[in-house]
C-alpha cells in the first residue's frame, strides 16, 4: 500500500468538499435563493462523502491490487517506488508528460464505476447500478487525474439539493410553463 494512501484520501475529500460548498454557496448567493447556506453545507457532505468513498476505493482496494497484478511501465515504476530501496536515483526511469497525464487513470475509471455505480444502486435500486457504473467510469477516463470526481460529486449534489429542498424546506422546483407571445393575449 501506498504510504501516502491516507493523506491523498484526506485531501480528495477536504479538497472536494470546499469546492463543492464554495461553488453551491456562489450558485445560491447569484440566484437569491434564501438557504443558501444549507444547501452549501449539503452539498459539502454529499460531495464529501461522494469523494470519500471514491478515493478510499482507489486508494486501499483498486491501486495496490493494480500495482501487484500488471506489468505496464507506470505499474513497475509505482512497485518499484514502494520497495524500500528503491530510492537510487540511477534505477528510476525518466517521467514523461504522457505519463505523468495517465498517473492513476485506470485506477481512476474502475474505483469511479464502483463508486458511481454503488451511490446509484443506493438510490434507484439495483437496475441504476450498470448506467451508474458506465457514467462515472466515463467522467473518471475523460477528465485529468483529481478534477473528475468533482463532476461526478456536482451530479449527485444538484440532485440531492432538489431532493432535500422540495422535502425539508418545502421549496418547489420551477415548473416551466410555456409562455405566450405578447400580443396573442387579448
Amino acid at each position: 500500500m501506498d504510504p501516502t494512501a491516507i493523506s491523498t484520501i484526506a485531501q480528495g475529500t477536504l479538497v472536494t468538499s470546499a469546492v463543492s460548498a464554495f461553488v453551491t454557496g456562489l450558485n445560491g448567493i447569484w440566484r437569491r435563493h434564501p438557504n443558501y447556506g444549507i444547501l452549501a453545507g449539503a452539498a459539502a457532505i454529499n460531495s464529501g462523502l461522494t469523494a470519500f468513498t471514491f478515493f478510499g476505493i482507489r486508494e486501499f482496494a483498486i491501486s495496490p491490487l493494480l500495482v501487484s497484478s500488471l506489468s505496464t511501465k507506470e505499474y513497475q515504476r509505482r512497485r518499484r517506488s514502494l520497495e524500500p530501496l528503491s530510492n537510487d536515483i540511477a534505477e528510476q526511469s525518466p517521467v514523461s508528460w504522457g505519463d505523468l497525464r495517465r498517473q492513476k487513470l485506470l485506477d481512476s475509471a474502475v474505483s469511479g464505476a464502483l463508486t458511481a455505480g454503488s451511490l446509484r444502486a443506493l438510490k434507484t435500486g439495483p437496475k441504476g447500478t450498470l448506467s451508474g457504473a458506465i457514467a462515472g467510469a466515463t467522467l473518471q477516463r475523460n477528465r485529468g487525474a483529481e478534477t473528475k470526481v468533482h463532476n461526478a460529486a456536482a451530479i449527485i449534489t444538484k440532485q440531492a439539493s432538489q431532493t432535500y429542498r422540495r422535502q425539508h424546506l418545502g421549496i418547489r422546483t420551477r415548473s416551466v410553463e410555456p409562455r405566450h407571445r405578447q400580443g396573442s393575449r387579448r
